[in-house]
């Protein structure tokens, strides 16, 4: 009894295999793929190995690489098991990777199990001499072969012979007579073997089929495969790409012989090519005059050919020929019906394989257009999947409505984590989302919508929506027109990317070159202090803003300067000459509870001082935020605005950054005492 680790990813091929070597009393141990077997190795050491080539993560050829560069198990020997269409391919591989021999499947199990005793032996013959130098022992391989096997077919062919000698008596048949019936059941055993070798040839090879994924390989398997299981001596097989030239063209001869193709000599004007176009379905011809017929490419002069042309219900890919029968003299219809299923199922299987190339990269162009930013996410979905896959697990809103877009088909469940909004609500009001959007950005997005239902083309827009928990999120959505084979347009698709954060970003780092800028270039604060108060209102869009800043004798807040839009200059003297003691007022509060603050109603707030300049000039929000270094409070900004258009929320954090870079500028250039002259001297105010 041996053991044998058995290597192939197919449960089928395991389980045959398996059973067939326990029922000679051997002990298997299966696996799917190399490195399974590379790990069962290191717990147990196997008689013999057995494995297939094709396998997922690593395949039996760079499996046995590996298993031949380590001492411990470089003389395990091995057996490949593969298709009969691989064999030329393996055979190549044999002697350079040291495997003893090549199975074919699907293989006979007398001459699996007699192989297998085969190399068993020879294993067996080697660790003795090994073991033993100076006693050569060279054991007959057939001590493992199986007697009882041999024992039970002859039994059985006497009690066959017996049977026949009783239906001679019986029946009165002659001697020619039977010979005629045991012909008979000969040549129907031998047909049957052909059919069943020929039917698991085509299990096989359409497996393989479905597994492979790129076109091109899909291609060159379907040639070799067909080429092998009708047996002929070449096989050609191309397909065009949409303005009807070779896209990809491959070949295989059963005699090895190298073929060289040149894909501008094939097009679809050929007139060979052309016929098969034309005709579609197979077909054959069993004598051919090259006078009349030209064939592109063949071996040896054609006697006989087989032609179809690789189609769906959808399109006309390509086209494959055949040409000379090898062991038959003709092409029959059997040959016929093998290479239309063939064909029909490598034709649909590209196309379903094109059609996933195609929506992946859809996918990948929406992320590139959608935002350059996109790296996170891209790096997220990258993997190449399906269309709804693709939809499914996004962290981008993907939705899908119809021609009209009056009724929303699908929208992903990133809705609700971006919106805010269960996605049950706007499957039963495709509108409420509109809701959402801010009232200066809803004019904006019904012209998008207004557009792209009108002109019937593909736009985006940007917009921000407003939460329930008042935040402000930004939005980019893209929309794509999905037409039919007749370009008609039967959906709208689109992504939606919630870009806040990099915008934020954005925000962040352009605030952090600017004030690099402004106190660089500013060797006092006298000098920075109105460029930084114009940055910040301008980027904030703000009309009024001020710097305030601790009087440490006087223990009061003073302003060092202002900057105001043009129409509210009178603003200026009042403002300048206020105090505020700490706790007192709006500026008061920054600076006892150091904080940033943010008030909608100036006009109505207690807090102010001026209310009266505050509703002339139609001043309703404020914001401000402390001056801090190291946690100490060194002065507060001041901002006011006419409008409302921001949430503290939008862009707390860049004020927390402002206020500690502003703080420990002041800190660096200045003494307090010197700031307070300079604030005493009224450093001015700055109008544009």
């Amino acid at each position: 009894m041996a053991k044998i680790l058995i290597v192939d990813d197919r449960a089928i091929n395991r389980e045959y295999l398996c059973s067939l070597l326990q029922h000679f009393n051997h002990e298997t141990i299966e696996v799917t793929n190399g490195v399974e077997a590379l790990s069962s190795l290191e717990k147990t050491i196997p008689d013999l190995i057995i494995s297939d080539i094709y396998m997922p993560i690593m395949d039996g050829y760079e499996f046995v690489r590996q298993l031949k560069q380590k001492v411990r198990y470089k003389n395990i020997p091995v057996i490949f098991y593969t298709a009969i269409y691989r064999k030329e391919e393996a055979d190549e591989q044999q002697k350079t990777l040291d495997v003893h021999c090549i199975l074919t499947k699907p293989c006979d199990p007398l001459l699996i199990i007699d192989t297998v005793n085969q190399v068993l032996a020879a294993s067996f013959n080697a660790k003795q001499r090994e073991e033993n130098p100076q006693e050569q022992r060279y054991l007959n391989p057939s001590i493992y072969r199986a007697p009882q096997n041999l024992v039970d077919i002859g039994v059985e062919l006497g009690e066959q012979i017996s049977q026949l000698n009783q239906a001679k008596q019986s029946a009165g048949l002659s001697r020619d007579k039977i010979m005629t019936i045991a012909d008979a059941l000969s040549e129907g055993l031998l047909l049957y073997q052909k059919v069943s070798t020929r039917l698991f040839t085509l299990i096989e090879l359409f497996l393989d089929m479905i597994e492979e994924q790129i076109p091109v390989n899909l291609l060159k398997l379907y040639c070799l495969g067909a080429n092998k299981v009708i047996d002929t001596e070449l096989a050609i097989a191309g397909i065009f790409d949409n303005q009807g030239n070779i896209k990809y063209l491959t070949s295989s001869c059963q005699n090895s012989t190298l073929l060289e193709l040149d894909a501008t000599k094939i097009t679809k004007d050929h007139p060979f090519i052309d016929y098969i176009l034309k005709t579609g379905s197979a077909f054959f011809m069993n004598s051919i005059d090259t006078n009349v017929l030209e064939i592109p490419y063949y071996i040896s002069p054609p006697k006989n050919m087989l032609g179809i042309s690789l189609l769906t219900t959808r399109k006309t890919y390509g086209f494959a020929y055949f040409i000379n029968k090898n062991t038959e003299s003709k092409f029959s219809q059997e040959d016929s019906q093998v290479i239309s299923s063939l064909s029909a199922a490598l034709s649909l299987l590209y196309e379903n394989k094109i059609t996933k190339v195609m929506l992946q990269n859809q996918s990948r162009k929406l992320q590139i257009e959608g935002a350059k930013l996109k790296i996170a996410k891209e790096r997220l979905h990258k993997s190449e999947i399906m269309f709804r896959q693709f939809a499914e697990s996004i962290k981008d809103v993907f939705w899908r409505t119809s021609s009209n877009i009056n009724d929303l088909i699908y929208v992903s469940p990133a809705y609700e984590e971006i919106f805010g909004v269960s996605n049950q609500l706007i499957i039963q009001d495709p509108y409420s989302w509109q809701q959402l959007i801010v009232d200066e950005d809803r004019v904006a997005v019904k012209n998008h919508i207004r557009s792209v239902v009108k002109n019937q083309t593909n736009g985006q827009v940007q917009y921000r929506i407003r939460k329930k928990d008042g935040t402000i999120r930004h939005i980019y959505n893209k929309t794509f027109c999905l037409r039919n084979e007749k370009g008609i347009v039967v959906n709208y698709i689109g992504i939606a990317t919630d870009i806040t954060e990099y915008l934020h970003n954005q925000q962040n780092i352009m605030l952090e070159q600017n004030l690099r800028r402004i106190f660089d270039r500013s060797n006092t604060f006298a000098k920075a202090a109105p460029k930084l108060i114009q940055f910040v209102c301008n980027l904030f869009q703000w009309e009024v803003g001020e710097i305030w800043l601790i009087d440490e004798k006087e223990n009061m807040l003073r302003n060092v300067m202002t900057r105001h839009s043009k129409g509210i200059r009178n603003l200026n003297s009042s403002f300048s000459r206020e105090t505020y003691s700490k706790g007192e007022g709006f500026l008061g509060k920054l600076w006892q509870s150091p904080t940033t603050i943010y008030i909608k109603n100036v006009s109505q707030n207690a807090d102010f001082k001026n209310l009266d300049l505050i509703k002339q000039f139609n001043l309703e929000a404020a914001l401000g935020f402390p001056l801090t270094y190291k946690g100490k409070v060194m002065g507060v900004m001041i901002f006011l605005s006419q409008s409302i258009t921001h949430s503290v929320r939008d862009f707390s954090d860049i004020l927390d950054m402002l206020g500690a870079r502003v703080g420990e500028y002041i800190y660096q250039k200045y003494s307090q005492d010197k700031l307070l002259f300079l604030a005493k001297q009224r450093m001015g105010h700055i109008l544009f």
